[in-house]
Order: structure tokens, then sequence, then C-alpha cells
């Protein structure tokens, strides 16, 4: 079941989905639910703009690569 206010966020990677929350401002959290073990959080942030930040896509992406790779790895053990 997803979230009222979500997206997806395939440019981050398969299956990455943002939630939007507005509460005394906006705020995001992007993360992952298709892996068997669990849901990670990627990214948490305040949005201040209409834009998201690119270095809040890069950093996601980058924690996205590393989580994938170290599932790999874990996979191999």
């Amino acid at each position: 079941m997803d979230p009222v206010d979500h997206k997806s966020m395939s440019a981050i990677g398969r299956g990455v989905k943002e939630i939007r929350v507005r509460y005394r401002g906006q705020f995001r959290l992007i993360y992952i639910a298709t892996f068997e073990e669990g849901i990670y959080a990627i990214s948490a942030f305040q949005k201040k703009q209409q834009k998201t930040p690119k270095k809040e896509l890069d950093l996601a992406r980058t924690r996205y690569k590393q989580l994938a790779k170290d599932r790999a790895n874990q996979r191999k053990e």
C-alpha cells in the first residue's frame, strides 16, 4: 500500500519513492520498500524551494548505489 502523498523516484533507482509531508514546512523522505528484509530510508530533508536541490538527489543516488552494492556483497557471503 502506497502513502497518500508520494511519487516514484526512478531517477534515483528502481523501486525508490518519495513521501511528501507538509506540516510547518515541506519535508521529504526518500525510501525503498521493495527489498524483502525491510524498508530503507535513503534520505530525509526539509525542502525550502520548489525544485528539489541537486545535492539531495545526488546524495540519495549515492546512498542507493551503496545499498545495492552492500546487499550484493551480503548475498555472496
